[in-house]
């Protein structure tokens, strides 16, 4: 085999087969584009955003309802939502938990800088955890740390779904349609 036939080979196979370990591919039931997963991972981030309705604080806290700057960096905010026992939780959306460890880092250290300026803003303690919608247990791991999954996250805040009625729309043709 030429280096040519063998680095025609590799594309091939990464481009036709998708990583089983995807959780947007589980989710959906069907593997698709990168483009696709970064796209429906901003969709997932906004429908939890406002299926918490009122708990919800992200506008009441942050001044453009999006951003907080710390250190002199503007830093997006995935989620800041109270639980119905008033604790205030920043959580940071993750959809894609196959991160190197660079990137995995990068997100700790990007919350925790998050986390200690809201709480300073709030003047609260702020919990802070990633959140990955598509995980249904919470786990910890050694370099993300805790993940909450959906059951907790369902349990925490009282969406307008329930975890069954979440799963099931990632399999919903209707939603397949739009991606």
């Amino acid at each position: 085999m030429t280096p040519e036939e063998r680095f025609i080979a590799i594309a091939t196979k990464k481009s036709t087969k998708a990583k089983q370990s995807s959780l947007i591919h589980q989710w959906l039931g069907f593997p698709c584009s990168q483009s696709a997963s970064i796209r429906l991972g901003n969709y997932i981030e906004e429908f939890i955003n406002q299926s918490v309705g009122d708990r919800n604080i992200k506008s009441a806290i942050l001044d453009d309802g999006e951003t907080i700057t710390a250190d002199g960096q503007v830093h997006q905010v995935d989620h800041l939502i109270q639980s119905e026992n008033g604790d205030i939780y920043h959580l940071e959306a993750k959809c894609n938990l196959d991160l190197d460890r660079g990137k995995k880092r990068d997100v700790v250290t990007r919350d925790a800088i998050i986390t200690k300026e809201l709480t300073k803003v709030i003047g609260t303690d702020v919990k802070c955890a990633v959140f990955c919608p598509l995980m249904e247990e919470s786990k910890t791991t050694t370099d993300l740390g805790y993940i909450m999954g959906m059951r907790e996250f369902v349990s925490l805040f009282r969406p307008d779904f329930t975890l069954t009625e979440f799963n099931q729309l990632g399999k919903s043709p209707a939603i397949h349609s739009v991606l």
